[in-house]
């Protein structure tokens, strides 16, 4: 999962656990489809929505057009998710859909960061927020919280990303889609925390995140399993943060048996390199380099890196006595670091640039309609004024013509009394 400008001095690793967070919709979207072909799968799906639409089920086509979205998103389909999002969303709304239309609009938001594309998806999810509330609807708006926390946090700004994941917690659990939103709040707000090193709010956090997994909404027990053994990690990293590495140390065992117990593939890589990213933060506390040092290269053969490059590493190696590779390392981070955020920046200064030119487009073209509104009112105007004009100029004209014909009767009338006058009687 791509996510920019992450610092590269923290112990966590972000993108592995951003990986972690997608994985419910994974299971919940395509486990039907087991290990099969991703274009097998999609044309499947299609066919359901053909045989759906042509029996007038809208509820089932819903549902399936809410997969093959999510069948888009998970398999990181990004263009053609966002080739065919319009489309769906306005099927989706023009058929009172709204959960799934909510859903399909929320992880736009989320295709976008994925593409780099902070700026758009910011417009997305305030659009969406905007929609959610004027419709009441809360899975909706927990949607677009979640959206903008996902945004901030890709940012590096986890103050403001802490605080939208818990509005999106904060409402209420009943929504039917809403367990999609509270399981990528609570693994990402958990990572918030202990990026900020707030480490006693993250143990709060992790018990809060404990009951609600044990309330039994995840029924696939693989994933139930994962996700708490991703809990117990993280509470095992916090409480070593802590200094309390006894309470670390239990964590860190339930962490194992849990971990134990999940046996889907990618489901278990994702539990044991957590896992052993927590036990690494662990030995190195501790001064245990060797231990950590083992520790970094399971995590290699699990999820092999572009580079062997990590603080983790670099601190274990100076721990062994090798400073030169460890200060080289620790300098290696830092360029990448500076070379990141300037390319993230080139990246959102040439998206800015596109939405400063699609606004002055739209401006331009506001501004003809507007020059045309303009003078059609104007014209209008002058119609109304001339006619006007003339009615009254020609109201006066009739009263001069009556006032001259009344005249003109009078003096008739005069003449008339005169000659009859003038005759004998």
């Amino acid at each position: 999962m791509k996510l920019p400008i992450f610092s590269a001095f923290k112990s966590l690793r972000p993108i592995v656990w951003r990986l972690t967070a997608v994985l419910l919709t994974l299971v919940c979207c395509t486990a039907a489809f087991g290990q099969s072909d991703i274009q097998q799968q999609i044309d499947s799906i299609k066919q359901l929505i053909d045989r759906y639409d042509q029996q007038d089920s809208i509820r089932q086509s819903a549902k399936e057009r809410g997969v093959l979205m999510m069948t888009y998103y998970n398999n990181f389909m990004n263009d053609q998710y966002m080739a065919e999002v319009d489309d769906q969303l306005e099927w989706l709304e023009m058929n009172g859909q709204w959960n799934v239309y909510y859903l399909v609009r929320g992880f736009e938001v989320q295709t976008l960061i994925h593409m780099d594309k902070l700026q758009k998806a910011t417009r997305e999810a305030s659009a969406l927020k905007k929609h959610a509330q004027q419709r009441h609807d809360e899975g909706g708006l927990a949607l677009a919280y979640l959206g903008m926390a996902d945004i901030y946090s890709a940012s590096g700004l986890y103050r403001e990303a802490s605080i939208h994941y818990r509005k999106a917690l904060s409402l209420p659990k009943k929504m039917s889609l809403y367990y999609v939103v509270l399981d990528n709040a609570y693994i990402m707000q958990a990572i918030a925390l202990l990026q900020l090193n707030h480490h006693e709010e993250l143990l709060q956090h992790c018990k809060e995140w404990e009951a609600w997994l044990r309330t039994g909404i995840v029924g696939d027990d693989d994933f139930f399993y994962c996700r708490l053994s991703n809990c117990e990690s993280l509470r095992a990293q916090a409480l070593t943060k802590l200094g309390r590495y006894g309470e670390a140390e239990r964590c860190l065992r339930h962490s194992e048996e849990y971990t134990a117990k999940v046996h889907k593939s990618g489901l278990t890589t994702i539990a044991n390199y957590n896992l052993l990213l927590s036990r690494c933060t662990y030995f190195l506390a501790h001064r245990q380099a060797q231990e950590a040092m083992a520790c970094l290269d399971s995590m290699n053969v699990l999820l092999p890196p572009e580079n062997d490059i990590s603080e983790e590493r670099a601190a274990a190696l100076i721990m062994l006595g090798r400073g030169e590779e460890g200060a080289a390392m620790y300098k290696q981070l830092l360029t990448e670091k500076d070379s990141t955020f300037t390319r993230n920046m080139n990246k959102q200064l040439d998206e800015l640039n596109t939405l400063y030119h699609v606004d002055e487009l739209q401006m331009q073209n506001k501004l003809e309609r507007n020059r045309f509104a303009i003078v059609i009112v104007v014209i209008v105007a002058l119609a109304i004024i001339i006619f006007i004009t003339f009615r009254y100029f020609a109201v006066r004209r009739m009263a001069r013509l009556k006032a001259k014909s009344e005249r003109m009767e009078t003096e008739l009338r005069v003449a008339h009394d005169i000659q009859m006058g003038m005759v004998p009687q």
